[in-house]
């Protein structure tokens, strides 16, 4: 007749499904939820049946079966009862069929609930910069690590590179096993090395930094790495084919210090335990770096390393003196939790210091609480004017794989930020400013009678010289090239207001010495001008030839006096040892305008040294002598006469003589 009416088709009769549907796996969604995974689509009206399925250990039926809206293969079970952590559980079912009338054999299946906290799973290896290829194929990777004693199911978990975000499906990382997250077309080649999860549109990894977290199906985060290509520690791997290992996967804050280039030969270590694998614990409490103001009632706190989440966010572990009560509200910067915003119900009282402090209670990610370093002091900046704070310092010529610095001192009684500061030099033809650099993009505070050391690596300066004040230094991103011969050093606001400049040369440094490399100019005195050529010298060879962050070595005090002409000391030694290497003459005028020759003899009347012709004096100030003679010799031990020319435009002379002593050791 053409047909076979009220049958199934002949020709679809070897197509039949005659299997029974399979349970795959049981994921454990929360407290009271699992999901189970069959092999086919089944039937409604039987997967929602709530009789098919029991739980031992007094679980019992679910409250309700709910196949899945998306997948048809999946059923969502949902419990009055609580799943006790940790313990071992068995779902049994039956009575389940498939679309073809198929039923499932009665199945048991075993899991266990385990509420996974942050870095239970850890972001442990990462391949951002495949090429050129050593051994591994030529594909970024992420790769996880179950740091914990349980599997772990990541569905509906988020990894985020950057902004782009990409949700993982249903997968369970075994405990103290690894699963390698990739593109979908790298999932072929990289499962040879184990458990691999292929995304669609994988995130792009950047060679050089970016922030990479996981976060579970909550919006919690569970692991976070903000990688740098400085993490390699080693300048040949970090320019490809060489993954990023974690050291410790228990100190997951580890940051630069946990982490290293692989030393596997095939390049990297996806899916088995790092070739970098150690004990590395952080046993370093946080400490507080810095505090700038936002606005008269907000502060922002700034830390070393990451924080734990819940003790950072208690209000009642900060306090301000003054008669501050608590914050009204902690908030985070960013997902690092190396920075939080304190709000005050009050406003903050302009010309005042105040002090911040931090209890005990606050600790890092892996534990450790915080210590002395829990306190810092803060105010409300000011504008600087011409001379606030001045250049005090300048290593221009540093030895070989070192860096420069520049030291700042405030000798004004206000507080600066350094946010609204820069940096630049001129140049060498037109005397324009150029590389202009902005101290700090995030706000530093400068407090009267402080000194800071501003510098591209303040590790490196430290190694190099020794220093009373570890706290007086701001790592900047940039500074102006210094020349080793000479160059510009110039300090302005951002409406290109000066407030110091200092043109130094390499001829300022005390002559005698064999070598400049690594040799600081110093400045001798706040209040004497920047570009007087006396007003600076080498550091002295007892300190090291720097005091990066704290008073000079050849710093001189102005010497209150009412004589007009005195001189300290009387008995000096230049030999740049750091103690009286300078004699200083001091000068201080009733009236303006007066012009001065100086001029060093020996006891036999020799002229040693032309020290000032003509110069225009201000009515007060300092006029030092290095001890060295008008060809750039040491002088000779023995006492020396000094003869001061004073005068004016209207022909009256003043003449003094000093006596002065050049010592020396034997």
């Amino acid at each position: 007749l053409g047909g076979t009416p009220g049958k199934i088709n002949s020709v679809d009769a070897p197509n039949i499904d005659t299997s029974a549907p399979e349970l795959l796996n049981v994921s454990v969604v929360s407290k009271t939820q699992i999901s189970l995974y069959f092999s086919e689509y089944l039937k409604q009206s039987s997967a929602e049946n709530k009789l098919n399925y029991t739980i031992d250990n007094g679980v019992g039926h679910p409250l309700v079966a709910v196949i899945d809206k998306d997948d048809q293969s999946i059923v969502n079970l949902y419990f009055i009862n609580n799943f006790v952590s940790s313990e071992k559980y068995v779902v049994t079912v039956k009575d389940v069929y498939d679309l073809c009338g198929n039923n499932i054999k009665t199945t048991e299946a075993e899991f266990s609930y385990y509420p996974a906290q942050p870095n239970d799973i850890v972001i442990n290896e990462i391949m951002c910069d495949p090429e050129p290829e050593i051994q591994l194929p030529n594909y970024e990777y992420i790769e996880l690590y179950n740091n914990s004693s349980s599997d772990i199911d990541l569905n509906n978990w988020t990894l985020t590179v950057g902004s782009t975000s990409k949700t993982i499906p249903h997968v369970t990382i075994n405990a103290d096993s690894y699963l390698i997250l990739c593109s979908t077309s790298a999932d072929s080649s990289l499962s040879f090395y184990g458990n691999t999860l292929g995304l669609i549109s994988f995130p792009s990894l950047p060679n050089t930094s970016q922030l990479v977290y996981l976060s579970d199906n909550n919006g919690t985060v569970m692991s976070l790495v903000e990688y740098s290509n400085s993490w390699y520690h080693d300048e040949m791997k970090k320019t490809g084919g060489w993954s990023l290992e974690q050291i410790d996967p228990n100190n997951p804050c580890g940051a630069i210090d946990n982490w290293i280039a692989s030393k596997d030969n095939n390049g990297g270590t996806p899916g088995k335990k790092n070739s970098v694998f150690a004990s590395n614990p952080d046993l370093s409490p946080p400490e507080l770096t810095n505090i700038t103001i936002l606005s008269d009632s907000i502060i922002q706190l700034f830390f070393n390393e990451s924080l734990d989440t819940t003790t950072v966010m208690n209000k009642s572990i900060y306090s301000v003196d003054n008669n501050f009560v608590n914050p009204s509200m902690v908030d985070p910067v960013e997902l690092t939790y190396k920075s939080i915003i304190l709000t005050f119900d009050k406003a903050f009282d302009a010309n005042t210091i105040y002090t911040l402090t931090i209890t005990d209670e606050l600790s890092d990610c892996a534990g450790n609480i915080i210590n002395d370093y829990n306190s810092q002091q803060f105010a409300i900046p000011e504008t600087a004017d011409s001379l606030n704070f001045v250049i005090n310092e300048v290593l221009f010529n540093p030895v070989a794989n070192n860096v420069d610095f520049v030291e700042i001192y405030n000798r004004s009684n206000k507080t600066f930020n350094l946010k609204d500061i820069y940096i630049a030099t001129r140049d060498e033809e037109t005397k324009d400013l150029k590389s202009i650099y902005q101290i700090s993009e995030s706000g530093y505070l400068f407090f009267p009678n402080e000194y800071l050391v501003l510098t591209t690596d303040i590790e490196k300066v430290k190694q190099q010289y020794y220093t009373s004040n570890a706290e007086g230094f701001v790592q900047v991103n940039s500074l102006p090239t210094l020349n080793d011969d000479e160059g510009v050093v110039v300090f302005l606001d951002r409406l290109e207001n000066i407030i110091d400049e200092f043109s130094y040369n390499k001829d300022m440094h005390f002559s005698l010495l064999n070598n400049f490399d690594g040799v600081s100019l110093e400045r001798v005195n706040f209040d004497r001008p920047t570009n007087k050529k006396s007003n600076w010298h080498s550091a002295a060879e007892n300190v090291g030839f720097a005091t990066p962050a704290y008073k000079n070595s050849q710093y001189s005090d102005t010497v209150a006096t009412d004589d007009e002409i005195t001189i300290e000391p009387e008995v000096f030694s230049p030999d740049n040892d750091g103690y009286n290497d300078l004699v200083n003459f001091h000068y201080k005028f009733e009236e303006p305008g007066y012009l001065a020759n100086v001029t060093i003899y020996d006891s036999n009347g020799r002229e040693i040294k032309r020290l000032v012709r003509s110069e225009l004096l201000s009515t007060q100030g300092i006029i030092s002598w290095d001890g060295l003679d008008n060809f750039n010799q040491k002088a000779k031990i023995g006492i020396f006469v000094v003869y001061f020319e004073i005068f004016d435009l209207g022909g009256n002379i003043k003449k003094f003589k000093k006596v002065c002593v050049l010592a020396g050791k034997f």
